[in-house]
């Protein structure tokens, strides 16, 4: 493959897509004038283009405009906009992430099935929806198997994870949690790892990380936090990334009131922390180098991206996408999805 020599992240409000040198973090392009609001970003490197998932209007999860059905291409050589994938009858696609195989990108979707939303399957040569499985939820984020034969839905504020067979296109198991946020699963695709509760649901409940077992579907262990976790991530040497989120005193569901936070990395086999750095205003986001040595946290209030050394530990350098806020935004998020591309 090709260097992976750009980083692409979405600035949420801005309604754009930032290029940046992945060597210096100098900036070196922007695609504007998206359609409202970009979310998740997928790479498909085969075509060299950009998948950007719009899930409502304006605002979040908890307080958000009327829902979107399109996914827009991006052009990654010309970083123009070339085309908009119509998804209706489905509605509120927000995860991303393509199959193993470069032939199918799947996205989660929080309305178009009877009980709710789930997963689609996208084939990426006619750009039609060819798979579509429902989660009995308001699907928003999901972890893909290596083998891309199963997927886990994190349903954030509903009491369990979806786990969905992708061959037979069917719901198989419900496994119960107070709500979750985006998960991952391990490299050699043993375990799935899923932090609850979802942000904004009950501050009070103890965080902690389920560990699921991908051949039972069952939970083999409970990881205790004490802070709120807002997304997982495993990296090509098998290190779990959690990014923590810390609140300002007087924080609330209805106003998080956040500063800045943490990524803790975990060692996969202890479960121990083996390095934390601090980050910026409520890390959402996380990707890392193919190589497994760096990381990208976005921090989705702070408008910014933070890149760690995986190896010392430390901050690398932080890199501004968006930070100053649109006066005709409730909210202020500046930094959402990325993807690491050619270029």
């Amino acid at each position: 493959m090709a260097s992976l020599s750009t980083l692409a992240v979405v600035s949420q409000s801005g309604e754009s897509i930032s290029f940046f040198n992945n060597i210096t973090g100098e900036f070196t392009d922007r695609t504007e004038n998206l359609a409202a609001e970009p979310h998740d970003l997928a790479y498909d490197s085969p075509r060299n283009l950009l998948y950007v998932s719009h899930t409502y209007s304006h605002g979040h999860y908890f307080a958000h405009g009327s829902i979107c059905n399109t996914i827009s291409v991006i052009d990654a050589t010309t970083r123009k906009f070339t085309d908009a994938i119509e998804l209706t009858p489905f509605g509120g696609p927000h995860g991303l992430s393509i199959s193993p195989d470069n032939t199918i990108l799947y996205a989660t979707v929080e309305t178009g099935f009877p009980n709710g939303g789930g997963l689609i399957g996208i084939n990426l040569a006619s750009r039609t929806i060819v798979k579509s499985i429902p989660s009995d939820s308001r699907a928003h984020w999901f972890a893909l198997t290596p083998d891309g034969k199963k997927a886990y839905t994190s349903n954030m504020n509903s009491p369990f994870i979806s786990v969905l067979d992708l061959e037979s296109e069917q719901l198989v198991k419900k496994i119960p949690v107070t709500g979750s946020s985006q998960g991952a699963v391990s490299v050699d695709g043993r375990f799935a790892y899923f932090p609850t509760p979802s942000a904004q649901m009950k501050l009070e409940i103890q965080p902690t990380i389920e560990v699921v077992d991908t051949s039972t579907d069952e939970i083999v262990k409970t990881i205790p936090f004490d802070e709120g976790i807002g997304a997982l991530h495993v990296t090509a040497l098998g290190k779990i990334l959690v990014v923590v989120y810390r609140l300002e005193e007087g924080a609330s569901t209805a106003a998080l009131k956040p500063k800045p936070g943490g990524l803790i990395v975990l060692d996969p086999t202890s479960f121990e922390s083996i390095g934390e750095v601090e980050v910026g205003k409520f890390p959402l986001s996380l990707r890392s180098s193919p190589d497994g040595l760096t990381g990208y946290v976005a921090n989705v209030f702070g408008g910014t991206v933070t890149v760690v050394d995986l190896e010392s530990m430390s901050v690398r350098r932080t890199i501004d996408v968006d930070t100053k806020p649109r006066a005709d935004k409730a909210f202020h998020q500046g930094a959402h999805g990325m993807a690491l591309i050619r270029g």
